[in-house]
């Protein structure tokens, strides 16, 4: 039994990964979270940057993803923009202020 069939499939996955990836990467720097050169993995917990350049970070990315030409032919693109601006208020919504009062409590 031959690999052909099977080679030549992946032949044709691996662009789409591969531009997957680099879409994924973008996305990961606009929002300052896992980013590729961290070896934390999901444990990263991102750079302290200030909201409003994480903000800019995602209109940057979402403008160039939409100009991509693989952005109209992929579902998936569009389901993420769809995402991105559905929750785009609770993403980047101002901080909450919390007062707190301490009081020494003796046990």
């Amino acid at each position: 039994m031959s690999n052909m069939p099977k080679e030549i499939e992946s032949q044709a996955v691996l662009p789409i990964l591969i531009q997957k990836i680099n879409v994924f990467d973008k996305l990961r720097q606009a929002m300052q979270i896992m980013l590729p050169h961290s070896n934390k993995g999901l444990n990263d917990n991102g750079q302290p940057v200030e909201i409003k350049t994480i903000e800019k970070g995602v209109i940057n990315f979402r403008q160039w993803l939409i100009e991509q030409e693989y952005y109209q032919q992929d579902i998936s693109y569009q389901k993420m923009i769809i995402q991105i601006d559905k929750y785009w208020e609770k993403l980047f919504a101002d901080a909450i202020q919390v007062k707190k009062e301490f009081k020494n409590v003796q046990n």
